[in-house]
């Protein structure tokens, strides 16, 4: 901020607005707290534990990639190791996947690199939401 306060330019929409700026620390400060953190880790590792048994009990070609308050199921048997393994996906069922999933009520990003982000307001019950659309999915595709 030193070199903004020296003249710098900074343009942007909402910089310098007061209640963009209260908003933000406020997030920041009181919103994404360690223990928000910490519930995030775990929803997330239960959500990719979810998808994880419904792609092996469906033999699907897939893996979940857990980041804890992000993940996706990677539509590859194999993890990603560099992006040559990220060509090798099938971008097919990730297509599919979309309109299944939105049409369960669950909306994932339109990319098949990040499919959720979770957010202090989800709950185990949306987890479990998210598992059982996308079993149902699975049980689809195997079917």
């Amino acid at each position: 901020m030193e070199i903004v306060t020296r003249g710098a330019a900074q343009q942007g929409t909402f910089n310098g607005n007061p209640l963009s700026c209260a908003a933000g620390l406020t997030a920041l400060t009181e919103v994404l707290t360690p223990d928000a953190y910490a519930e995030f880790a775990r929803l997330g590792t239960k959500l990719a534990q979810g998808c994880t048994a419904a792609i092996e009990s469906n033999g699907i070609p897939a893996h979940t990639v857990d980041l804890g308050a992000k993940g996706c199921v990677s539509y590859r048997p194999e993890p990603l190791t560099s992006y040559r393994d990220f060509l090798e996906t099938r971008p097919e069922l990730f297509a599919a996947s979309y309109p299944w999933m939105v049409n369960r009520g669950i909306f994932m990003t339109p990319g098949d690199e990040e499919q959720w982000t979770l957010s202090v307001q989800h709950s185990d019950q949306d987890i479990q939401t998210y598992v059982d659309a996308f079993a149902g999915f699975c049980a689809e595709l195997a079917g």
